[in-house]
């Protein structure tokens, strides 16, 4: 019984010194370090839109994808002059939002709306 235990932990051992030895680079290919990449390359996958909207009346805003599936954001807008800034952050793919229904191109970061 001993012999078995003994083969066990053995056994054990040897997995967990083999498991634990440090991963080599295959001979001809380069490690993350050595690959160059474009220096203007564009890392971030987002982007920040900020959307100045105005109404005359009252009224609930909902900004959602342009398929409608999602909502990026929910608000009350007072209406009158004042202006109703909504600060997104979006994935770099989108192009236009709606806006109460209202489809919006997104050309620049700062998109003024008139819900009149």
């Amino acid at each position: 019984m001993k012999t078995y235990r003994f083969l066990f932990v053995a056994l054990l051992l040897i997995v967990f010194v083999s498991s634990c030895r440090k991963d080599r680079n295959e001979p001809g290919k380069p490690g993350f370090t050595e690959v160059t990449y474009d220096p203007a390359f564009d890392w971030n996958t987002s982007k920040v839109v900020t959307l100045e909207i105005q109404s005359a009346e009252a009224i609930l805003l909902a900004i959602r994808s342009s398929d409608g599936q999602v909502t990026y954001h929910k608000g009350f807008h007072a209406g009158g002059t004042n202006v109703y800034r909504a600060t997104l952050s979006l994935p770099k793919k989108v192009a236009a939002l709606k806006v109460n229904d209202i489809l919006v191109a997104l050309p620049a970061n700062t998109i003024s709306v008139n819900l009149n």
